[in-house]
């Protein structure tokens, strides 16, 4: 896994940080955190990205547009939310994973760690 390039986008700077630094102890490379959409936007359509984690809302404001430009690249990425499973989503994200929060480390990278070994899926 080491040299995965894996985008994080959080807006609460402690589980940023946390998800940064599990993430960083695997041996994942992490592009960003990232707070805001529109910066999020920028990573995602022109970083060299293996993977993506986003928080399904940033201060009210639903990452879709990351998650839809994330799609179009065919980079694989998972939905953390809140909001639970209830969720509405677009149709494009219907068979991408989602972790709710709080979302322990171990799921976090299971969750990850799925995204590389099922042939990287279709976010």
């Amino acid at each position: 896994m080491a040299g995965q390039n894996i985008l994080v986008v959080d807006d609460e700077i402690l589980i940023a940080l946390d998800t940064q630094d599990a993430l960083v102890g695997a041996g994942y490379t992490v592009v960003g955190p990232v707070a805001k959409l529109s910066d999020a936007l920028q990573l995602a359509v022109s970083e060299p990205l293996d993977a993506a984690l986003l928080d399904v809302s940033l201060d009210g404001v639903l990452i879709w547009p990351v998650a839809q430009a994330l799609h179009q690249r065919g980079i694989p990425f998972v939905l953390v939310t809140g909001f639970g499973r209830g969720l509405d989503m677009p149709g494009f994200c219907c068979n991408v994973p989602v972790l709710e929060k709080p979302v322990r480390r171990a799921a976090l990278l299971a969750q990850v760690t799925a995204l590389f070994s099922s042939g990287r899926p279709q976010g």
